[in-house]
Formats: C-alpha cells, structure tokens, sequence
C-alpha cells in the first residue's frame, strides 16, 4: 500500500511544480509586455506631445528674415524644399 502511495504523491508534487512554473512564465510575460506598451507609451509622448511643446518655431515674411540675417539675429540657416528656417 505505501509503494502505491508515493508515486501518487510524486505525481501530484510534479504537477504542483508545473503549474508553479507555468504562472511564474505567465507572470514574466505579463510584467515583459507591461513594460515594453510602457516604454512605447512614454516614447509617443514624447514624440507627439513634449516634442512639439518645447519647440517653438515663428513664421516671419521673408523680406524681414533677410532683414535678421543682415542684423546678425539669425546665424544658422538650412534650406528646405518648401521653407527656410533659420536660428
């Protein structure tokens, strides 16, 4: 009778162990996923959100974006296809 016991035993401490397993994987899963929608997350904020706060841009005539550049209020421009921008 003892010898019929143990394995029974046996079995049910293995499969206690598996699913143990199983939930730790499940919970790894969980907390890996939480962080990379996080880090995504805080990525487009800061793309669409922070980005465009702190950057401040001015459209001017360009009769007096010459007239910045001749005064030395303007020191770097960059030339684009459709617009210059100038700082």
């Amino acid at each position: 009778m003892a010898n019929t016991k143990l394995p029974t035993r046996d079995k049910k401490e293995n499969n206690d162990d598996k699913q143990k397993l199983q939930m730790l994987q499940k919970q790894l899963r969980s907390w890996i996923s939480f962080w990379v929608v996080s880090l995504i997350g805080v990525w487009l904020f800061q793309q669409f959100i922070l980005t465009p706060l702190l950057i401040h841009e001015t459209q001017i005539p360009y009769s007096e974006f010459k007239s910045k550049i001749a005064t030395g209020e303007i020191v770097e421009t960059t030339l684009g296809q459709e617009r210059i921008e100038g700082r």
